[in-house]
């Protein structure tokens, strides 16, 4: 038995559109090196402001304590202006009093 099997459609009369081969031309590229000098320029304030990071985190603590000891001896300048203020006060009284007795 050989089997047969129908067509419906005959394929060669039919006649598919056969695509044109285009030539391709090719566009000559200049490169805008603007945008790579701007990405250098934003990637070195990048590094500048990391390094201030890197430099501010380092000397933290060193800053910390020059702010604490300047706010002692400041402290200490100021008690000692007044004890030599009423010191001073204090003995203009005393001699007042014995200007005063005598």
């Amino acid at each position: 038995m050989n089997l047969i099997k129908p067509k419906l459609v005959d394929h060669s009369l039919i006649k598919l559109p056969q695509k044109k081969p285009t030539q391709i031309q090719k566009k000559i590229v200049q490169q805008d090196s603007s945008k790579i000098y701007l990405n250098l320029l934003v990637l070195f304030i990048l590094g500048i402001g990391g390094y201030a990071l890197y430099y501010r985190m380092e000397n933290k603590e060193k800053e910390r304590i020059e702010l604490e000891t300047n706010i002692l001896l400041l402290d200490q300048y100021v008690n000692n202006s007044l004890k030599e203020i009423e010191g001073s006060r204090i003995s203009e009284e005393k001699e007042e009093e014995i200007k005063t007795d005598i």
